[in-house]
């Protein structure tokens, strides 16, 4: 049933959670010519291009305060953050 799905162009659709560039990715791998799917390396430089932009807010800088000399809840009062 999937390999004539697959045969027929069915393309799953974006899931909802799913990001754009993931899902973009996800389709070009599901190419019916395996020569116009990514290669493996060009996967692993893509997906670690995306996990970067979209980890790259994430996280948060807790030594920041520290290179300024303040203790944690110094800086917290000086930036009420």
């Amino acid at each position: 049933m999937l390999i004539s799905m697959h045969n027929s162009g069915y393309v799953m659709p974006q899931p909802s959670l799913c990001p754009n560039d993931i899902y973009r990715l996800m389709v070009e791998c599901w190419k019916y010519t395996p020569d116009h799917r990514p290669v493996f390396k060009t996967l692993v430089g893509r997906l670690d291009e995306i996990i970067q932009r979209e980890t790259e807010q994430m996280y948060i800088d807790l030594a920041v305060g520290l290179r300024r000399g303040l203790s944690p809840v110094e800086e917290e009062r000086l930036t009420g953050e």
